[in-house]
């Protein structure tokens, strides 16, 4: 991937991947059972850091990496598709950082500016036992070499995905409005009235 190229997002934070079964305190119940996929850890690997500098860019990142049989949820109460298999993958539980460099915002001072704070829960394929290795092949790509679109694309990442959540709550604060106000319109002129809703 050539730095000139267009950033594409990558995602560090896959919300198919479900957590796995933790004992819960009394009277607590989980709502796992409810979607259709699972998430099974059967070790620790071990943790992995990863401290790089690129152009502008500090990337800081730390992951504690299991392996796990995971089948990714297609949603709540659905069914999985016919012949749907658990991936043998390492499953990545962490966070990143990324500062930038250059005048820190509001003075005339050189130094980094704190960009992006951000969860890594995702997994990738099930290859090496080294637990470093596979921080650096989850954030770098096969070729192991940070180029400043990968850089862009994580932070694009985590922006989506940041954007699509506002979106999801501005529409469901809408539709709650909405449907509040349609219940008081009934309750005014009744059900069936002919006096129109306007929305």
């Amino acid at each position: 991937m050539s730095s000139k190229a267009k950033e594409e997002p990558i995602f560090l934070n896959n919300g198919s991947i479900l957590p796995w079964e933790r004992p819960l305190p009394p009277g607590i119940y989980s709502m796992l059972d409810n979607y259709d996929g699972k998430t099974n850890v059967m070790n620790f690997i071990g943790y992995g850091v990863f401290n790089c500098r690129l152009d502008s860019y500090r990337v800081n990142a730390s992951a504690a990496v299991y392996r796990a049989s995971i089948l990714p949820t297609t949603g709540f109460l659905r069914s999985l598709p016919e012949g749907a298999k658990p991936i043998d993958s390492l499953l990545f539980s962490g966070g990143i950082q990324v500062f930038q460099s250059g005048k820190i915002p509001g003075t005339e001072i050189d130094g980094e500016d704190f960009i992006l704070n951000g969860r890594i829960w995702t997994s990738i394929p099930y290859e090496s036992q080294n637990p470093q290795d596979a921080l650096e092949t989850l954030i770098l790509g096969k070729n192991k070499k940070l180029e400043l679109a990968i850089v862009k694309g994580i932070i694009l990442g985590y922006q989506t995905q940041k954007n699509n959540a506002e979106d999801a709550e501005s529409r469901a604060r809408h539709q709650a409005y909405k449907d509040g106000a349609l219940d008081h319109h009934e309750s005014t002129f009744g059900t069936f009235s002919s006096v129109p809703f306007n929305m």
